[in-house]
């Protein structure tokens, strides 16, 4: 009991008092002059005693007291319940990806990492397009942005699949549910509407071949960060199952219908990603680049004989600090000695050619190479 005194005084009796309210019991007015407040459950088949202040005698028994019979009503525990009362609550999402790799609950290093970095684009260019609506933001993580990913936290995973629950933190919001002055949703909610909400659009339109996702983003309401977002984690994703799953904080109200749920198909990445090329600001192509980084992957010709150019892949950093892969095509005879070198050591190089860019990959042809 010493210990929870701690958590007591965080509490007040206007915040249980509005928790109770939200949650259908029914105040039943005034005691002991004033200093206690009388509560009835939903079904009226129990009741507590609030006390309305600290000048209560024996206050921390008190209120302790009436967490335990919330908690009781409640089936939870108390610590539980004392979580749910002082801390903000939490929308989750629940990212799940189902494959042969995860079926004991696990999920390799490099694929979760590609996950989280899109799931985190996803969510940031939900932001952005709620904040600040437009086809395409040249600039993703802005302070706000920034301010608003910083917030977010994952939670447990779970066997059979691997989970990425996403706690979105909704605030203090349930509590002020009675000053008429509060109206709009957190902003952690309407990201997370918007996000299931445009993923269901987007696959539905592509489905029905219709117009939908591109007046969407003509009108500013979808970004193409969104989009490309999307697609990178079709990509990563193409040979498992991916879906998300809100699990919605229902002392924030639900006040109309909306999809819960939405499996991400895979079959819909290249659509997606014709239209999101489709309306990204166009850059000036076969123009020579150098981009810095390590080589990751290597390919040619099985056949020695037949080989004449070696293609790479180069993990570099793009815009946004995001790691992003270039892929360069080398004259074999010429460069293939310094590319086996650089990718059995893991030297960092230099390569430089005429360069194109899409949504989806940058690619450099008639590609130089140096060792750094």
């Amino acid at each position: 009991m010493n210990n929870l005194n701690i958590f007591i005084e965080k509490l007040s009796a206007e915040r249980i008092s509005k928790y109770l309210q939200l949650n259908g019991w029914k105040q039943q007015g005034r005691i002991y002059n004033d200093k206690v407040l009388q509560f009835v459950t939903p079904d009226e088949k129990g009741a507590l005693l609030l006390p309305a202040d600290k000048s209560f005698m024996d206050y921390h028994f008190a209120m302790y007291r009436a967490i335990s019979i919330m908690a009781e009503y409640e089936k939870v525990s108390v610590e539980n319940l004392f979580n749910k009362l002082i801390y903000p609550s939490s929308d989750i999402l629940k990212w799940r990806v189902s494959d042969e790799d995860t079926m004991n609950g696990a999920i390799s290093f490099i694929s979760m990492e590609h996950n989280i970095e899109f799931i985190k684009s996803m969510l940031s260019s939900t932001c952005l397009d709620i904040l600040s609506p437009s086809q395409y933001h040249a600039k993703l993580y802005t302070k706000e942005v920034q301010r608003q990913i910083a917030k977010y936290k994952f939670g447990q995973t779970e066997i059979g699949s691997y989970i990425l629950n996403v706690l979105c933190p909704l605030g203090y919001y349930q509590y002020e549910l009675f000053d008429p002055t509060v109206g709009e949703l957190p902003l952690s909610r309407k990201i997370n509407l918007h996000l299931i909400r445009n993923i269901d659009m987007l696959q539905r339109s592509a489905q029905e071949k219709s117009q939908e996702s591109r007046d969407c983003i003509s009108e500013g309401k979808i970004s193409v960060n969104f989009l490309s977002s999307l697609a990178s984690l079709y990509d990563e994703n193409k040979n498992a199952e991916l879906s998300i799953e809100a699990d919605w904080n229902l002392r924030v109200p639900v006040t109309e219908e909306f999809p819960s749920y939405v499996i991400l198909n895979p079959r819909f990445s290249e659509d997606i990603a014709v239209i999101a090329e489709e309306f990204t600001p166009k850059t000036e192509q076969n123009v020579v680049k150098s981009f810095y980084g390590k080589i990751v992957n290597i390919g040619a010709e099985a056949e020695i004989d037949n080989r004449v150019m070696v293609d790479i892949k180069v993990a570099t950093i793009g815009e946004n600090l995001k790691t992003i892969t270039i892929n360069a095509s080398l004259n074999y005879f010429q460069y293939f000695s310094i590319v086996d070198t650089a990718f059995k050591t893991g030297s960092d190089v230099k390569v430089t050619g005429l360069t194109t860019s899409t949504v989806r990959c940058v690619k450099v042809k008639d590609a130089a190479i140096e060792l750094l």
